[in-house]
Formats: structure tokens, C-alpha cells, sequence
């Protein structure tokens, strides 16, 4: 974040765009950025465009926000926009629905390898989620994201390196957790 927000501070004024969570975020951590780059809501032309799209709701809503605002800026044409979000297809891995069974949905979001990315994902439901999480650390505050993603989570199926302390935090959190050896079990404890 320090590196992000520092080319954000490099940028002359006017000429940046974020998300109001960098924003929230750079103002508890004594950063000033300028407000007028904080792009947090679709112009309202484009609400009935984005419904049944990847950007209806979650961190593909974040990406659409900017994205529009940025066009704006450059005074384009937002109907080519518009038209456009019935035929993007997120890439594989970013949040993908898998499957629905019996009224369960499968999501493959392996791509979130980092905190912010994770927590965008499981913001994005509307219910509990069954969780499949762990691997390699890569630095953060682990404590911080289980408070986050404890109240998302109804049960966590951990792995990698980063397993054992996870399950100790979501626990203490009230989540019920599970570590396994490998991706194969975890799918098959998930679907359990």
C-alpha cells in the first residue's frame, strides 16, 4: 500500500483515481490524497447495464467505478462502455462461478492471493461463506484480516504455511476451521 500510495502522492492533482477503501484507508494512516480521485459510484446510466454482468456487484463493481470515471476524464463515449459489459469475461480464477449444485454455489477466486483481494470476494456474498484459504505469507496483519473475515466466514478449510496460524485466529473469532494436506481435500471437505 505504502508503494501505491506514494505514486498516487507522485501524481499531479487531478490526474489519480481510486476506490473509496484506498481512500478510507491512506486518512487512517495519515496519507492526504486528493479527494477529487476518489471515484465510488456508477453514474446512474449504468445500473440497469450491469445487472446479470460480472460487474453487478463485488470487486468487479470497484473496477467498473473507476474505470467509467476514467472514461469520463477522457470524455468518451459511454454507451461503447455500456455495451461492452455483456460480452467481458472475467479471466479464469478471479472470482468464477464454478458450478451451482443443489442450491450450492462454487466460486473459484485462487487468484486472491493477497488480503484486499480476498476480502473484496468475500464482501461480494450475501451469505456465509464455506472458505478455502491459506498458502504462503505474504506479509500483513493476519490478526486484522480474521477480524474482517470472521464475520464473512462460516468455516474455514486451511492449507499451506500460513494454516496453523489462521486456525488459531478465526477460532478465537468463533469460525469453525479445519486444516488439510493438499487443494484435493480441502474441495472435498468443502463440499462436505
Amino acid at each position: 500500500f505504502e508503494a501505491k500510495c506514494n505514486l498516487i502522492s507522485q501524481t499531479p492533482f487531478g490526474h489519480s483515481l481510486y476506490g473509496p477503501g484506498v481512500l478510507a484507508y491512506s486518512q487512517a494512516h495519515g496519507h492526504h490524497l486528493d479527494p477529487e480521485g476518489c471515484a465510488d459510484c456508477l453514474p446512474e446510466s449504468f445500473e440497469s447495464s450491469v445487472k446479470g454482468t460480472a460487474f453487478g456487484n463485488g470487486p468487479q463493481r470497484e473496477n467498473l467505478i473507476l474505470t467509467a470515471a476514467l472514461w469520463r476524464r477522457l470524455g468518451l463515449d459511454a454507451e461503447i462502455l455500456q455495451k461492452s459489459l455483456r460480452t467481458f469475461r472475467v479471466g479464469n480464477h478471479r472470482l468464477q462461478k464454478i458450478a451451482t449444485v443443489e442450491n450450492v454455489e462454487y466460486w473459484n477466486d485462487s487468484k486472491a492471493t493477497n488480503f484486499h483481494a480476498c476480502e473484496s470476494a468475500l464482501n461480494g456474498f450475501d451469505r456465509p461463506v464455506i472458505w478455502i484459504g491459506g498458502g504462503k505469507s505474504k506479509g500483513g496483519d493476519l490478526g486484522a484480516f480474521a477480524d474482517r473475515g470472521s464475520t464473512r466466514v462460516r468455516h474455514a478449510i486451511l492449507l499451506g504455511e500460513t494454516a496453523p496460524v489462521i486456525n488459531q485466529l478465526l477460532r478465537q473469532r468463533g469460525v469453525s476451521t479445519r486444516i488439510v494436506a493438499d487443494l484435493d481435500d480441502a474441495v472435498r471437505q468443502a463440499m462436505a
